[in-house]
């Protein structure tokens, strides 16, 4: 059975996000000393904002993942999956401008 344009299409947009999450781990993580691990781990324990950051980015890929992966035939619904995945990192860009003046 041969694989439409579209589908094959949306297994590479998926491929391309895989590497570039892969290359950002990568490069970020492959040598860190054992101070910046512990460092790490306990600002994701202790810190508020850390751990928001983490969920933003997760929940952006998954979005990101959700409007490739599904043949939409509505074209509403992969908009709304956009803002959703959007719409939390926008807020917090907004509420807290003012605390970094």
């Amino acid at each position: 059975m041969a694989t439409s344009p579209c589908r094959t299409t949306r297994l590479y947009v998926l491929a391309l996000i895989g590497v570039v999450w892969a290359f950002g781990a990568w490069r970020r993580y492959r040598k860190p000393r054992a101070g910046v691990q512990l460092s790490v781990r306990s600002l994701l324990r202790r810190m508020f904002w850390a751990r928001l950051v983490l969920v933003q980015a997760v929940l952006g890929t998954l979005c990101a993942v959700a409007v490739v992966a599904v043949p939409w035939t509505d074209r509403g619904v992969p908009q709304v999956v956009f803002w959703v995945g959007l719409g939390p990192t926008l807020l917090t860009i907004w509420l807290d401008r003012p605390r970094t003046r």
